[in-house]
């Protein structure tokens, strides 16, 4: 019985690097360039095929560290684009938290500002795969835990917290 051949997808990344490869050896065959790459003969034609997509997808790809195999279209990407252009402004101030809600309400309004009709029916799973999308996750902002006076903690743990356990037992 034959064996089945495993199926693996290229990266977008991986595929610019074999285009880039075959734009920087010209005068070599293309059967030697999938032999070498160890793809088969086709997949380079349909690579080769897609070159204008798959530059378009690198280039606009921001996080290098994530490994795009398949796009998938995103419903709002303007409002996409001026969400995390707004997040990042936003992110970089030391005083301001962001949430979900305070997303989501952003993104209405930008819907809104764009022209979209259904602006307010935009659900909060769109806020989640927004996060995903973005590698956005809980992050400690810098001097959150320097807001309380040590002086004021001792005293409370010392003095005020004692004597309301002790009134309790």
């Amino acid at each position: 019985m034959a064996t089945k051949r495993k199926l693996t997808t290229k990266t977008y990344q991986e595929k610019y690097d074999i285009i880039k490869f075959c734009e920087a050896n010209p005068l070599m065959k293309k059967t030697a360039i999938a032999e070498k790459l160890d793809i088969k003969r086709q997949t380079l034609n349909d690579i080769l095929k897609n070159k204008g997509k798959i530059f378009g997808q690198v280039e606009k790809i921001a996080r290098p560290v994530v490994s795009v195999k398949r796009v998938k279209r995103v419903s709002f990407e303007d409002v996409d684009d001026a969400l995390i252009i707004w997040f990042r402004q936003m992110s970089a101030q030391p005083n301001i938290r962001l949430d979900g809600e305070m997303l989501l309400l952003k993104a209405r309004q930008f819907a809104a500002d764009l022209g979209h009709d259904d602006a307010e029916t935009l659900p909060m799973h769109w806020i989640d795969r927004f996060k995903v999308r973005w590698g956005i996750g809980k992050v400690k902002k810098c001097g959150e835990t320097g807001g309380v006076d040590s002086a004021v903690e001792h005293d409370w743990k010392d003095g005020k917290l004692k004597d309301i356990l002790e009134r309790k037992c």
